[in-house]
């Protein structure tokens, strides 16, 4: 099994608002962060496959999609998520 502790952290009112809504806040937040890393992973490998500027040849149209879906999701903008 696992160690864990216990942390404190600070989030802005609308991350908090959204934790508030979860029953298990620690699964929630674990699971994000084990997303976000395997993401940043994923995108290493990108890079090193077609160079660190291959996003740039991604459609609007495409990105979007992926926009929407996230938000479906998370129910949660990136972009509003990135400004706090």
């Amino acid at each position: 099994m696992a160690s864990t502790r216990t942390i404190a952290v600070s989030v802005p009112n609308e991350v908090a608002d959204l934790l508030d809504r979860q029953a298990n806040k620690s699964a929630f937040v674990t699971a994000a962060l084990q997303e976000k890393i395997q993401r940043d992973a994923d995108n290493a490998i990108m890079d090193r496959l077609w160079g660190e500027g291959w996003r740039d040849n991604i459609p609007a149209e495409a990105m979007a999609e992926v926009e929407r879906r996230h938000i479906a999701h998370f129910g949660q903008d990136d972009n509003a998520r990135r400004a706090s």
